[in-house]
């Protein structure tokens, strides 16, 4: 018998404008349980705010956000409990050693010390952070800021994830490690919402994606749907033919005349 999947994120008709400029406009997806959505888009399409708006830190001008079935906009610190986020920035508490923050974002969750302490030990380890747990956070480079950021994350086991640009800084070997971690955690049953310009990295772990443009949906639906609908193998083809980006081809052609 089949098991029924439950919503976790449902976003319904959000608009959200800027000094009389509309950058979400009239955006619906949901995700259920054990399912990566990519939300893909060129910058300033909307991505960011959209994001924001989802994790109570900037308020639509139109639409609801559910997040396990709890309104994001009328009890945001039920929500921060059930999400984890890792955004486009690598901002830390500086003058904290990784352990230090890891036992800090515990406290706050209210994480028991003991599972705090064993979650923590084995995702540094994995990360190859172990031994420098140490180490204030200032030292560490941008990769190591990055991994930090997603074991905090996760540390509490949230239902629904939330990942800017997770690869951003990442070397090779973390970003299929990172891929591996996701497709996992997907298999256990964590909704998973991901924002990437790497548009190869989405295909290879997407269930469903969203593809928009200056704030409007220009396709959406199951990853083979998008593809199937763009006559296209690969994502980065149909992400060109719906965000009508083939002119640009014929602008390069004209800049490099006379190359």
């Amino acid at each position: 018998m089949k098991v029924l999947q439950r919503v976790v994120l449902e976003v319904s008709k959000l608009s959200k404008s800027f000094q009389q400029t509309k950058v979400v406009d009239q955006l619906s997806f949901s995700i259920q349980e054990g399912e990566i959505f990519g939300l893909l888009g060129p910058n300033g399409s909307g991505k960011t705010t959209t994001i924001r708006m989802m994790t109570g830190h900037v308020y639509p001008d139109e639409g609801d956000i559910t997040i396990a079935g709890i309104d994001v906009m009328h009890d945001s610190l039920a929500i921060k409990k059930v999400t984890g986020i890792v955004p486009d920035s690598d901002e830390l508490i500086e003058d904290l050693t990784a352990w230090e923050f890891l036992s800090f974002i515990a406290a706050i969750r209210s994480i028991p010390k003991n599972i705090a302490t064993e979650r923590s030990s084995e995702w540094l380890t994995l990360f190859d952070l172990y031994a420098h747990r140490d180490r204030p956070l200032h030292s560490f480079s941008h990769g190591m800021r990055k991994k930090v950021q997603f074991i905090a994350a996760v540390l509490h086991t949230p239902k629904l994830i939330i990942l800017d640009e997770p690869t951003t800084g990442l070397d090779p070997d973390m970003v299929i490690m990172m891929k591996q971690v996701l497709l996992k955690l997907k298999a256990k049953g964590s909704a998973i919402f991901l924002s990437t310009h790497h548009l190869d990295f989405a295909q290879e772990i997407c269930d469903h994606v969203c593809l928009i443009k200056k704030g409007v949906t220009v396709a959406k639906g199951s990853l083979a749907f998008v593809l199937k609908k763009s006559k296209s193998i690969r994502l980065e083809d149909a992400y060109i033919y719906f965000t009508e980006r083939e002119d640009r081809e014929d602008q390069i052609d004209a800049l490099l005349g006379h190359w």
